[in-house]
């Protein structure tokens, strides 16, 4: 029952991230294949989840089936019989779930391969990439002010966010956003993600944000 338990609440958060992430792609215009690959392999997991919960309800209902053959002496001989075709049945599954787990952790393999070889710096976000180019048209970009954030942050980077400071949370997303919006000045939008939000601004998405403010404020200001 515990390792259902587990299984189910992994599933759960499978299912929560991958709402997130249907929901991102439902309010954009254009489908990138990048999402297409987190969709893989999201859907992935959910089926590697729902593997092993087969395998382990199994199981539950077997061990349920013994205490039922202890307890029914005068039955012996049909649950004999009965726990002899459950058992040959679940080695059957499990026989089966085995391979399936494999094609499934191999298939996964391949994908986050492939991922990693087109994207080697996993960690690095646009801007970031952007901001390394040091010719005239990236500095104008960089250099553009920022009136609303919610405009200027880009599919990836709110995933990020939500994944990564906000722990899937996509309604204190907006919440967040629009405190950042509405703040006086950059000091003010900085001291809120450093003590009231305790953001560590040594992370790839904090620093992403922390120069859309100076856009938005500093370079606005000047």
């Amino acid at each position: 029952m515990k390792e259902t338990k587990k299984l189910l609440e992994k599933l759960k958060i499978n299912i929560e991230e991958l709402e997130i992430l249907k929901n991102e792609i439902l309010n954009k215009n254009k489908f990138e294949e990048t999402e297409l690959k987190l969709l893989i392999n999201k859907t992935l997991s959910i089926y590697e989840c729902l593997i092993l919960l087969k395998a382990a309800i199994g199981t539950e209902l077997n061990n349920y089936e013994e205490q039922i053959e202890n307890k029914s002496e005068t039955c012996e001989t049909k649950n004999e019989i009965i726990l002899e075709i459950q058992e040959n049945t679940f080695e059957q599954k499990i026989s089966e779930s085995s391979e399936n787990l494999e094609n499934i952790k191999q298939t996964k393999k391949e994908i986050q391969k492939t991922l990693s070889d087109k994207f080697k710096t996993d960690k690095e976000y646009l801007y970031e990439k952007l901001f390394a180019n040091k010719n005239d048209s990236t500095k104008l970009l960089f250099s553009k002010p920022v009136n609303d954030l919610n405009k200027v942050i880009g599919l990836n980077e709110k995933y990020a966010i939500i994944k990564e400071l906000l722990k899937g949370d996509s309604n204190k997303y907006n919440e967040i956003i629009d405190i950042l919006n509405n703040q006086k000045n950059f000091n003010d939008a900085y001291n809120f993600i450093v003590k009231d939000l305790k953001w560590d601004t040594n992370q790839h998405i904090v620093k992403y944000l922390l120069d859309l403010l100076r856009r938005k404020f500093i370079i606005k200001d000047e």
